[in-house]
């Protein structure tokens, strides 16, 4: 878990880093050098509306990959730790089950299919098999949002109270809501960097922050004092 924290940490020096160059390209009125021409030109103005909007897409994917691998840090404790079904609590059990069984669903699956998956499970269960799971066993609907990841969070047993900065991670809405629309193209880049100042999307990225380090810090806890045993 400490290398999710450390990974996390590198990712918000780069998003402070990046956010720091579009604040000088704005309060410096900073100009192109072409070296061969031996001339100076003014940046375009919709550059800095595209590099604005580009900050939606640097935090979200901050809050994925730092939730989704803290959650998988936890699956792999569990599986160094040589857990098996009868080791766990009932919530990770059910993750465990639900994560096998869906394997099964498939437009081609059959009865057979399922049968056979249920012998399967009853055998590994039976049996005492090391449980392991990926990433397609973190129960997430859809994006990431505060309320997704506090679901995560209760599904899995872990603590959801995060510090009061991050204001309970309300503003990880706007984060969703501006990646999902770059992400399909329902809003240009230009579009939705005009619709926000430096002085927000700042405002965004610390309890953005905030959030996230708290919930990391929870399962941290979460890993260290076992929680996922029975």
């Amino acid at each position: 878990m400490e290398n999710v924290i450390l990974d996390f940490e590198d990712k918000v020096k780069e998003l402070d880093l990046y956010l720091k160059f579009v604040k000088s390209i704005d309060e410096q009125h900073v100009q192109v050098h072409s070296p061969n021409k031996r001339t100076y030109e003014p940046i375009d103005n919709d550059i800095l509306p595209i590099l604005k909007a580009n900050s939606f897409l640097i935090i979200y994917n901050l809050v994925e990959s730092s939730v989704r691998d803290g959650v998988l840090a936890i699956y792999k404790k569990m599986e160094v730790s040589s857990c098996s079904y009868t080791d766990v609590n009932d919530k990770i059990k059910k993750i465990w089950s639900r994560y096998e069984f869906k394997k099964s669903f498939d437009i081609n699956s059959s009865w057979e299919t399922y049968y056979s998956k249920t012998l399967k499970l009853a055998h590994a269960v039976l049996n005492e098999e090391i449980l392991k799971m990926d990433r397609n066993a973190i129960p997430v609907s859809g994006n990431l949002d505060a309320d997704q990841v506090r679901v995560i969070c209760d599904l899995h047993g872990i603590k959801k109270t995060v510090h009061t900065s991050a204001n309970g991670g309300v503003k990880l809405s706007d984060v969703k809501e501006q990646r999902n629309f770059l992400a399909h193209g329902t809003l240009g880049f230009s579009e939705c960097g005009r619709q926000y100042s430096l002085e927000s999307i700042n405002e965004i990225k610390v309890e953005t922050i905030h959030f996230v380090r708290s919930i990391l810090k929870n399962m941290k806890e979460y890993i260290d004092s076992e929680k996922f045993l029975k």
